[in-house]
Parts: structure tokens; C-alpha cells; sequence
């Protein structure tokens, strides 16, 4: 699996949105999102099995986030997960749209 990010701005309000791949010849049933922030991981969404973006808008200017996604059979069993990418949140670049995943 991989996993990019990038951040954003809309009216104001900042954002990272995150896409990924799914797993190859895997049976996925559901997708976590986790988010580590000051030395705490957490889990932000889980996802339905077409799921292949998220939007964190629960983020601050200036913060750096770090992200990865998993992905889990029925079972609850991990088939899948991508690396971890780090994200500076809303600095210079071009904006992304957030998508309503």
C-alpha cells in the first residue's frame, strides 16, 4: 500500500488530505486512519472498504502530522498498511481540495 498527504487551506480552515492504494489480492472490509501528533498515535476515521481518501480537518497551522492507514479483513485482522508519511500542516503550496471521505 501507499500512502500521500498533503495539506491545505479552505475559507480560512486548514486541512491534510490523505489518499492511498489498496492492497493488492487482499479482502479488505474496512480502513483505519491513524494520526500521531506530539507523541500520541491515534485512530481518526475508519473507512468502508472503497474508501481510498481522507480529509483530517481537525488540524492547527504549523503542526506536524504524522499518518498511516491499515486495512482490515473482516476479522478484524490487518491485511495491509502503509507506511508512515509526515505532513507539515498548510505551508506554501498549491491548495488540495478536500474530498468528503
Amino acid at each position: 500500500m501507499r500512502l500521500s498527504c498533503s495539506s491545505g487551506t479552505r475559507n480560512g480552515t486548514p486541512f491534510v488530505v490523505c489518499s492511498w492504494s489498496r492492497p493488492a489480492d487482499r479482502a479488505v472490509a474496512q480502513y483505519r486512519v491513524w494520526r500521531e501528533h506530539d507523541g500520541t498515535r491515534r485512530v481518526i476515521a475508519t473507512l468502508p472498504p472503497d474508501a481510498t481518501t481522507h480529509a483530517d480537518r481537525d488540524v492547527v497551522v504549523g503542526a506536524t502530522y504524522q499518518y498511516l492507514v491499515e486495512a482490515l479483513d473482516r476479522a478484524g485482522g490487518s491485511v495491509g498498511r502503509t507506511p508512515v508519511v509526515g505532513v507539515a500542516c498548510c505551508e506554501a503550496g498549491p491548495p488540495v481540495e478536500p474530498s468528503r471521505g
